[in-house]
């Protein structure tokens, strides 16, 4: 799932684009997904595992800015640790990471506010989304059970599932 600067049309229909570097990440044609990182996070230093493994960058991590080429309905779904380690989000990932309380993932982007419950041992959260074509701003963080914000969710997977 490696995503590639290109100018060719993505088979996911959106480019993920930092405004201030003037970068956009495409997804290739033949990949149905794109999977973000705090690294790609405007503003906010959050890119490398110990900020990961301590849930350093805020409580509500950074934004990730969207050029949604293809308006549809997106499944996003966020983790607190990477997709190929499945490790519970409230969980700790080894001896040098620091477990969190996390019981509620919220997501915002294009007017949209959603919260989802999560429960114990869960290793990642999905939502459903209505993207309008055009530029968006996208973030998503975790939360405890108290609604208090915790981090931002350092791993997002993006995909396309129908105009």
């Amino acid at each position: 799932m490696d995503c590639e600067t290109a100018s060719r049309p993505s088979r996911l229909g959106a480019r993920f684009c930092d405004p201030s570097s003037r970068r956009c990440r495409r997804c290739a044609p033949q990949e149905p997904e794109v999977v973000l990182t705090s690294a790609d996070w405007q503003g906010t230093y959050a890119d490398n595992s110990n900020h990961i493994r301590n849930g350093i960058g805020g409580p509500r991590g950074g934004p990730w800015h969207l050029d949604v080429v293809r308006a549809g309905d997106y499944e996003i779904t966020l983790a607190r640790w990477p997709f190929d380690k499945p490790t519970a989000l409230d969980a700790a990932l080894d001896a040098k990471s620091k477990a969190l309380p996390i019981a509620a993932a919220r997501l915002t982007a294009t007017g949209l506010d959603l919260t989802q419950n999560t429960s114990s041992g869960a290793t990642s959260v999905s939502f459903t989304a209505k993207l309008p074509a055009g530029h968006t701003t996208m973030q998503a963080w975790f939360q405890d059970a108290g609604g208090m914000d915790l981090c931002g969710a350092f791993f997002a997977r993006v995909r396309f599932e129908k105009p």
